[in-house]
């Protein structure tokens, strides 16, 4: 009954009435007008605050002990906030809620959801600060929220989840520094930050995440040199350092990164002759260097 309460909760706080798909009945007890709902519904479940059980409303998947597992109502038309009171639903492993125009601030009640692996919340306009009880999340994975209006600075703690493979940030306000501490998600495979208010140096201590295929610094306010220690990331493809105010040579350690097909350092205050290593990257697809003050020869 708790269950079935704060995913009904969940409908009301998101503008159930309006979504896309699996909207609930317009007259509930009408078996008519449920049916034709439910007909209606194409999220492989029947429409939202009907009599079935809510493991079977469209978008909810329910594990053996029918403790709702996952959520995943991606560009379903959502408006309004996350209720906190989803905090409560202490099975739920994947949470998915992207393209949607939810708003407000994600709730510090989420920190509670110990079983969560997945938490994506991209496109939409969710505001306020990244909370640090999402410390909490020992099992997360997968941790998207490109593409909202989120303020404050990227919390240190972060670094304490090391299950996370994949960090998506981008296209927020965020501030501040990048945290050193990230250098402990050893499992991390995307460190997506572009796009943001990013302030201070590279820290050379990603160089600690091996298993980084993907690091998107571009369109923040970067400074200071490339860390040479970039150039011991191994399994590294795309590297955007476009659009900062970095300065300094391109360090020829970067032609250590022969798995690198994009590299994108184009509107830096960058110096000094392209080193020949970087040039013989022999998979290299993508490589933007105008708007920097290179040596002409």
């Amino acid at each position: 009954l708790v269950q079935r309460y704060i995913v009904a909760v969940l409908y009301y706080s998101t503008d159930g009435g309006n979504w896309n798909e699996c909207n609930a009945a317009s007259d509930l007890s009408d078996p008519v007008e449920i049916a034709s709902a439910n007909n209606d519904c194409t999220l492989s479940g029947v429409s939202w605050l009907s009599p079935s059980d809510e493991c079977f409303w469209g978008g909810l998947t329910c594990g053996k002990l029918e403790a709702v597992e996952s959520i995943h109502l991606w560009k379903n038309d959502l408006a309004g906030a996350i209720p906190t009171e989803v905090g409560k639903l202490q099975a739920l492993e994947i949470f998915d809620v992207a393209h949607n125009q939810l708003s407000g601030p994600i709730p510090t009640e989420v920190g509670n959801l110990r079983a969560l692996h997945s938490f994506l919340a991209d496109n939409n306009l969710l505001t306020g600060p990244i909370p640090t009880e999402l410390v909490n999340l020992q099992a997360l994975e997968t941790f998207s929220l490109w593409v909202n209006q989120l303020t404050g600075t990227i919390p240190t703690e972060l670094g304490n989840i090391r299950t996370l493979n994949s960090l998506t940030f981008g296209f927020n306000f965020l501030t501040g520094s990048i945290p050193t501490e990230l250098q402990n998600l050893k499992a991390l495979q995307l460190l997506y930050l572009s796009n943001n208010q990013l302030t201070g140096p590279i820290p050379p201590e990603l160089q600690k995440l091996q298993a980084l295929m993907g690091l998107y610094l571009d369109f923040n306010q970067l400074t200071g040199p490339i860390p040479t220690e970039l150039g011991n990331m191994k399994l590294l493809n795309s590297l955007m350092l476009a659009n900062n105010q970095l300065t300094g040579q391109i360090p020829s350690e970067l032609g250590n990164l022969q798995k690198l097909d994009i590299l994108q350092l184009e509107n830096n205050q960058l110096t000094g002759q392209i080193p020949t290593e970087v040039q013989n990257l022999e998979l290299l697809q993508s490589l933007t260097l105008d708007g920097n003050a290179f040596d002409s020869n």
